[in-house]
């Protein structure tokens, strides 16, 4: 995603060395991580909602309607990124859609999809971007979603691919858990917490198109400041992979999004340089 792999990313890796930024909460995913310090931490998952159940007698049946992510707020494995992501949201160059295929009240359930999406936009020359519509870009991630209230929860872990013009192949989070919020009229999700990895294989081969630099490799970048791998994702005991956590916030743009269109996204990267360098942790 070109927020996360955009030259606010070369900030990043010069001045964050040594990891994450401020994290105000200690949950880590269901692994055991290594600190790149010898030390190891017992993790649990995506923290528990311990709020309770948001009555919400207004919620309409949310069948047919869809959101679009309007902030991706990460906290690991930095948030030295959040910046550029509110930039490339803001110019509509990073689009994820939900998509509402299905609305049972009854089961207190949804059947959503979820992926990259390509905007067609108005840009008047003033800096004033209006969306026309949104397309599918990559094929839908299809995944149960409880609605209690206005209470929401990943039921099943899930896999996203993520697509944007300067990378050279979709960002892949995997192992994906997370527990948010929706409005009572059921136009906001006001936050959906996650938690998932990316493997650290696929960064081997995954780069960045920098304006004026050309392509840059994202395990190349992530090692020159030290962000190593730190999660075991399937439990063999082998670091695989880095720890992801973000919350992201939608609003509804139902009328914008065709379900039955698509309109795939062509990289800018044409050409990526593997980098398959082991990482060395900062003292």
């Amino acid at each position: 995603m070109r927020a996360m792999l955009t030259i606010g990313m070369i900030a990043v890796m010069l001045t964050a060395c040594g990891g994450g930024g401020d994290n105000n909460d200690d949950s880590q995913p269901d692994v055991v991580a290594d600190t790149g310090g010898g030390a190891e931490i017992a993790a649990t998952d995506v923290e528990e909602d311990t709020g309770g159940v948001l009555e919400c007698p207004g919620m309409p049946n949310l069948t047919g309607h869809a959101f679009r992510a309007t902030a991706l707020i990460a906290s690991e494995p930095t948030d030295k990124v959040n910046e550029v992501w509110a930039t490339d949201i803001a110019a509509y160059t990073l689009v994820i859609v939900f998509y509402v295929v299905e609305h049972r009240p009854e089961e207190q359930v949804a059947t959503v999809k979820i992926t990259s999406a390509w905007a067609e936009v108005e840009d008047d020359g003033a800096g004033n971007i209006t969306p026309l519509q949104y397309q599918y870009a990559l094929e839908p991630v299809v995944f149960e979603l409880g609605i209690e209230g206005c209470k929401l929860k990943i039921i099943d872990q899930i896999e996203l691919d993520i697509m944007t013009p300067t990378v050279s192949k979709p960002f892949h989070v995997f192992g994906i858990s997370g527990w948010g919020e929706i409005t009572e009229d059921g136009k906001e999700i006001t936050k959906l917490q996650l938690a998932g990895f990316i493997r650290e294989s696929e960064a081997f081969d995954l780069c960045l198109e920098i304006p004026g630099l050309g392509a840059a490799n994202f395990h190349w970048f992530m090692n020159l400041a030290h962000i190593c791998a730190n999660a075991d994702s399937d439990g063999d005991g082998e670091i695989d992979s880095y720890y992801f956590k973000g919350v992201i916030k939608a609003t509804q743009e139902t009328d914008l999004f065709k379900p039955d269109e698509s309109h795939p996204i062509e990289t800018l990267v044409l050409e990526c340089i593997p980098d398959e360098v082991a990482c060395v942790p900062v003292d």
